[in-house]
């Protein structure tokens, strides 16, 4: 043997290390979370997940969701380009990376096969990332840190959210919503958010079914218009600041009236 390590090994080494570090933030929840009389998920899938994991905790899970600032993101801040895709997401968090790595090699293929022209850009930071996937044909563009990157998201005919892991809610997608630019995305990409498919998103999982979806919806600008509109009254309905901190107020105000009747 000459000591070097197979990649075999390798992975095996990144999955214990993986295990362990699960099992170390696992430990500090258990000690973590009955500290507090309330904890707050931005999704009920974060509830169930906590329920599970914590199954002795005794206090409140509140689902309290993200949102969006709906007087920030408008719709009609830019004139939307023909075939035009979005990302709006920084490659540093490795979800996104794996995200783009994945549409990059096997569903933007598919759908430059049927609309040539498309073109996909990327907002966000890439500092330090292995770029390597990227295509050399011009059809990805990194926007680099934008101070803000409304009027990219705006200007785009479609959001894509094609990730497969991470957790939480995606702040992309109701951010896409609420500027009125329509949204194909993955089932894990909008889990967590209470959108009906086909209703305020499309949604796919497969590379083949991604890509027919978002060529489908560049090449109908009704159904384009159809799902802005239903998906920015739901970001109106739900997903604005005002409703949510509203809630989230209440969530407070009861927990600090039991503590009065505790002292009493």
């Amino acid at each position: 043997m000459d000591g070097r390590v197979v990649p075999g090994a390798a992975r095996r080494g990144q999955k214990a290390l993986r295990w362990l570090t699960w099992q170390k933030c696992r430990r500090y929840e258990r000690e973590l979370y009955p500290q507090f009389d309330v904890c707050t998920m931005v999704s009920e899938q974060d509830c169930r997940a906590v329920r599970a994991a914590i199954p002795a905790y005794a206090g409140r899970l509140e689902m309290i969701p993200n949102g969006v600032d709906l007087d920030w993101a408008v719709p009609g801040l830019a004139e939307p380009k023909a075939d035009s895709l979005v990302f709006n997401g920084a490659l540093t968090y490795y979800a996104n990376a794996d995200a783009m790595r994945f549409f990059a090699g096997e569903i933007l293929p598919r759908i430059r096969a049927q609309r040539p022209s498309v073109m996909l850009r990327i907002t966000g930071r890439s500092d330090g990332v292995d770029l390597t996937w990227l295509s050399a044909d011009g059809s990805v563009a990194l926007t680099g840190y934008l101070d803000d990157v409304r009027p990219v998201v705006a200007g785009s005919w479609a959001c894509v959210v094609p990730l497969r892991i991470g957790g939480g809610t995606r702040l992309k997608i109701l951010e896409a919503m609420a500027l009125g630019t329509p949204v194909v995305a993955t089932s894990k990409g909008a889990e967590g958010l209470d959108i009906t498919p086909d209703q305020e998103v499309l949604i796919a999982d497969e590379p083949a079914a991604f890509a027919a979806q978002t060529v489908c919806l560049l090449g109908d600008p009704e159904l384009r218009q159809r799902l802005a509109a239903n998906a920015r009254l739901l970001v109106e309905e739900r997903y604005g600041w005002q409703a949510i901190g509203s809630a989230f107020c209440q969530v407070v105000e009861s927990v600090a009236e039991a503590g009065k009747r505790g002292l009493c």
